[in-house]
């Protein structure tokens, strides 16, 4: 018997995805627009009319031109949940593990660390558990976030290094649990490039 997946978009969950509601009513006109930004910065528009003056209600005319602007989110929140579905599905059929991604996303990173002089990487095999964990939470990450870009990548490996107890470092310190330069754009290109690894590792075998 097929187990049944209970994923499915809610009007809770679209409720969730609004971060500022804004309306406009065009004077002289039954015209109300409502325009939702979501979580994500993308920008959305409703809109409501009625033909008579007569009949126009304001705050009848706002939550219809909400309720327009939530349709919108729905075919999109839909095709995520699919794009995700779709992916595991994918995983599941080729065997393919978070930690195989990992894996392959390790050893990219480690080649590109030794063409720069650093040896300090050790294989796959022989890297350290917490090495290995952090890996497979990336993959993860990336394999069940569609479209997530390698700074989101690089912000969500670093909120797990902060919840683990690393703290702000000159100099990598793995002994001391010291981390390097917490931002992106000042990152050593070595750490950017993990990042930029995972994305190509799980893009490639998904």
């Amino acid at each position: 018997m097929t187990t049944l997946d209970t994923r499915k978009i809610t009007p809770a969950h679209i409720d969730n995805c609004i971060e500022q509601i804004e309306f406009h009513h065009k004077p002289g006109t039954t015209l109300t627009i409502c325009y939702l930004t979501l979580k994500n910065g993308t920008v959305l528009v409703g809109e409501s009319a009625c033909v008579s003056p007569a009949n126009f209600d304001a705050e009848y005319g706002r939550k219809l031109a909400l309720d327009n602007a939530k349709d919108k989110i729905w075919p999109r929140e839909g095709y995520l949940l699919a794009s995700v579905v779709s992916a595991e599905a994918r995983g599941k059929v080729f065997g393919v593990t978070p930690e195989i991604m990992a894996k392959v996303a390790h050893e990219v990173n480690r080649a590109y660390c030794k063409s720069l002089g650093d040896f300090s990487q050790p294989a796959w095999d022989a890297a350290p558990d917490w090495q290995k964990t952090s890996a497979i939470n990336g993959a993860v990450f990336h394999s069940t976030s569609v479209g997530t870009t390698p700074e989101q990548s690089h912000e969500n490996w670093l909120k797990e290094k902060e919840a683990d107890g690393w703290v702000y470092g000159e100099v990598k310190d793995l002994v001391c649990v010291l981390t390097m330069n917490c931002q992106w754009n000042n990152e050593p290109k070595t750490i950017c490039l993990k990042q930029l690894s995972m994305s190509y590792a799980v893009s490639l075998i998904l």
